[in-house]
């Protein structure tokens, strides 16, 4: 079966190595974890201007700061870690710790917060996150 923009699933795996976003706004995505994209969409490093104050809002991990980038626009974005398994997981009004090595990316109505537990990283709120198999929870 070939793929295109078109026929791409809608926040789903398109196999087990890889998983597609459906973006229609922003998202956080750890650097290095994106395959391609199509569509209207911009990158930005959470380090940039234009977005500190909503960063400020949602991301609070000064260690990893560096690591992430917010994506914005529409479109679709095709994550994929080193061969692992990927799965999406939506979390209801929760608190969830996950490492951070295994977190690709969040949506924006999540907040992220730094973990007590070195190499670890705090989900805080309603939404869906996309992470590698081996994530480890508390």
């Amino acid at each position: 079966m070939a793929l295109n923009p078109m026929t791409l699933p809608s926040n789903d795996n398109v196999n087990p190595y890889a998983f597609c976003v459906e973006l229609a706004g922003q998202w956080f995505m750890q650097k290095g974890k994106m395959i391609a994209y199509y569509g209207n969409v911009n990158f930005e490093p959470l380090m940039a201007t234009s977005v500190a104050g909503f960063v400020a809002q949602r991301f609070s991990s000064p260690l990893y700061v560096q690591d992430w980038v917010v994506a914005s626009g529409q479109g679709k974005l095709l994550l994929g870690d080193r061969g692992f398994d990927l799965n999406s997981y939506n979390l209801d009004n929760g608190n969830l710790t996950i490492r951070a090595g295994n977190l690709l990316a969040f949506d924006t109505r999540l907040q992220l917060k730094q973990s007590i537990v070195p190499g670890f990283l705090t989900l805080v709120g309603t939404g869906t996150f996309v992470a590698a198999q081996g994530v480890a929870w508390f």
